[in-house]
């Protein structure tokens, strides 16, 4: 039986457990506490930062208007999620459920989505192992390379931005519409489904010794670029 405090659980804690650019190099120098102590800093400096956020829900800007100027509230339509708890479990758990069995868009975009995330989660166990494995990093070189996934965000959203701005140009300014029609939304999905088939095969064959390091990482970087723009537009 192992003890907690033991050098193996310690040992198992520091090298799976960690953040992959930040409590990589903070646990390596403390303990395997910190994972926890990192994460509770992240969130208390979000919390700080959500507080000066102002309100942006028109019925509750309503009601604050109105409470400070002491007269009551108007009559407001019913929320669309609903007041009492069987109208909310309706829209929120029955709805969703009947849509995902009877409308084919529906579940073939959700099936799509947990194919996404399920990649990008085993990616963040698998690729730190295969480059300490392949490539003889350290856990810290490899937390490192998860910088390529930021970047992709980065082109994520860079790319978003030029297709809704060409889309507005196509639509509003010299068609004169109101607004792109609601399918052309999956304009940015329709590139990032490329990217991401196209970053897998990148990835299945580059990752071999005879390949150099930054291959791979690259190609991490196209997935998470292609992922992030299919995510943006369902």
């Amino acid at each position: 039986m192992v003890r907690a405090n033991s050098p193996l659980v310690t040992t198992s804690f520091t090298n799976i457990h960690k953040g992959p650019l930040i409590s990589n190099f903070v646990v390596q120098a403390t303990n395997w506490r910190w994972t926890q102590y990192i994460t509770l800093i992240f969130a208390f400096a979000a919390l700080l930062f959500a507080i000066g956020i102002p309100e942006t829900y028109p019925r509750e800007i309503t009601r604050r208007q109105c409470k400070y100027r002491g007269i009551p509230p108007p009559c407001l339509a019913p929320p669309e999620s609903g007041v009492t708890l069987a109208q909310m479990a309706h829209v929120t758990i029955a709805s969703p459920l009947n849509m995902l069995v009877s409308e084919p868009i529906v579940a073939i975009c959700a099936f799509y989505l947990a194919l996404n995330f399920a990649v990008v989660f085993q990616w963040f166990i698998t690729f730190p192992s295969i480059l300490t494995s392949v490539y003889s990093f350290t856990p810290q070189e490899a937390g490192l390379t998860f910088s390529s996934a930021i970047v992709g965000v980065i082109f994520a959203a860079i790319t978003v931005i030029i297709v809704e701005l060409g889309l507005y140009r196509k639509f509003v300014i010299i068609k004169g519409e109101n607004m792109p029609r609601i399918e052309y939304r999956l304009v940015p999905a329709m590139i990032g489904g490329v990217l991401q088939t196209v970053s897998l095969f990148w990835i299945g064959w580059t990752m071999s010794s005879t390949w150099p390091w930054a291959s791979p990482v690259i190609g991490i970087m196209v997935y998470i670029w292609g992922n992030t723009l299919v995510l943006v537009s369902f």
